[in-house]
């Protein structure tokens, strides 16, 4: 009788382990808010037993998301039960409370391009720090998207993208967004993969991000 008892707890704990779904959180800017984070929400979704929260934000670097900063220029947010909300002004949610939302067994953030427009590397550095420790804090598995190739910040992005790799490699797997990318020399704002013909390339580019956290 015994032995039974024990058997059937032994499968309750196990069928109960077997029916946890994985919790992905997904931040990022305007990459995130536009069709590469639309093209990675729809992939991430598709894998068994996982809860996706993503939400991009325009314009943003890492502050904003610890002061709310409104974005001026596009809001994509996807909640774990595949409702959208878009809209081109909008705060920028807290990331501790979409941490406390969703407790994450994966982060997946990608952040960096905004920085080259004059920020010190003393914020790009108390930034990064201040989310690190917070993700810390989680226990989650951490994917960091770095910033893609751009035909307008050719030269000063790769710099700021070498930097970022280096205070986030030790605590997240870095995926260097510029293999996977190449912005054409005509077209688009030389920035954004948000024309017709640029659309491509940033789904190319989420497949190859959903490629690697399906290695995870």
């Amino acid at each position: 009788m015994k032995t039974k008892t024990y058997a059937l707890a032994i499968l309750g704990t196990l069928m109960s382990l077997s029916a946890h779904a994985a919790s992905t959180l997904y931040i990022g800017d305007s990459h995130s808010a536009g069709t590469f984070g639309e093209a990675l929400d729809s992939k991430l979704r598709t894998l068994p037993d996982m809860k996706v929260r993503s939400v991009g934000s325009c314009g943003s670097i890492i502050h904003w998301w610890y002061t709310g900063t409104p974005t001026p220029c596009g809001y994509r947010s996807v909640e774990q039960n595949g409702k959208v909300t878009t809209a081109l002004k909008a705060p920028t949610p807290l990331v501790k409370d979409l941490i406390k939302e969703t407790s994450p067994d994966l982060i997946i953030v990608e952040f960096g391009t905004n920085y080259v427009k004059g920020y010190p590397d003393e914020t790009l550095i108390h930034d990064v720090k201040r989310l690190l420790g917070d993700i810390d804090q989680t226990h989650a598995k951490c994917l960091w998207v770095g910033p893609p190739d751009s035909r307008k910040y050719r030269t000063t992005l790769p710099p700021l993208a070498d930097r970022l790799e280096k205070l986030v490699s030790e605590r997240c797997q870095w995926v260097n967004s510029r293999e996977y990318t190449h912005y054409p020399e005509t077209g688009g704002d030389g920035v954004h993969y948000e024309t017709t013909a640029l659309h491509p390339i940033a789904r190319a580019w989420a497949e190859a991000v959903f490629k690697i956290v399906q290695s995870l």
